[in-house]
């Protein structure tokens, strides 16, 4: 059952980081249409759909995040261990 289930983790994992991503773009656009984010260069990507949007330097900001939190954590056993409720 090893493989499956790796395979199906990874399958999660992609659905949810392009999921992460477009909610990132999608509220990074309608921020910076409510003015409280700074105006970038978006990128629409469909001619027909309106939410469909790329915006390359919020692209660059999430891989220095990711980049950034990897170094930190170093290894899957610094985490932040959860400690029981009383």
């Amino acid at each position: 059952m090893l493989y499956p289930m790796v395979v199906l983790a990874t399958a999660a994992t992609i659905i949810a980081s392009q999921a992460i991503i477009s909610g990132v773009f999608s509220l990074t656009r309608q921020a910076i249409q409510l003015g409280f984010f700074p105006r970038l260069r978006i990128i629409h990507t469909s001619g027909m759909a309106e939410g469909q949007v790329y915006i390359p330097d919020v692209n660059r900001m999430m891989l220095v995040a990711a980049i950034v939190l990897t170094l930190y954590f170093k290894t899957s056993n610094n985490s932040p261990t959860l400690t029981a409720l009383p």
